[in-house]
């Protein structure tokens, strides 16, 4: 299989030489998520966490870039540090196309009428437990690291 380069834009595939038809239907068949942290120590653990579990990170740094890349529909969640106003949070989850899961981290508790207002918005609050948010993105707590025929 060939080697993944995860950077801030996108996944890029190196040695193209290895890369088969296998590798790029397992590749297509991994979670595609969007992270926006910007505590660089959160989203470090965040990443290593994510990728150990082999999912597909793409970093945004602005609420703009990642309501673009929502709206694509080419990613099945998000985890977005963000206070818990409402505009912003109402303007991901419209850009958001239907299954899609996102997980607001912010550092207060959530307001309990927007968090009735928006059901398909989780909220976490820091420090949070990381399993939880496994269970919100629909992820399992362990990789299957070596599969087995």
């Amino acid at each position: 299989m060939s080697t993944t380069v995860y950077s801030s834009n996108s996944p890029l595939l190196v040695d193209p030489v290895a890369d088969t038809p296998a590798d790029r239907e397992e590749f297509a068949a991994r979670p595609r998520l969007l992270l926006m942290e910007p505590d660089p120590a959160l989203r470090r653990v965040l990443a290593s966490a994510l990728l150990r579990l082999g999912c597909v990170l793409n970093f945004k740094r602005d609420l703009e870039s990642l309501k673009a890349t929502i709206a694509t529909g080419d990613y099945s969640g998000a985890i977005v540090a963000l206070d818990t106003d409402l505009a912003p949070v109402i303007q991901l989850s419209s850009a958001a196309p239907p299954g899609f899961r996102l997980a607001i981290v912010a550092h207060a508790p959530p307001d309990p009428v927007l968090a009735r207002r928006l059901p398909d918005v989780r909220f976490l609050q820091k420090p949070f437990d990381l399993r939880e948010l496994l269970v919100i993105l629909n992820l399992p707590a362990r990789a299957e690291i070596i599969k087995r025929d």
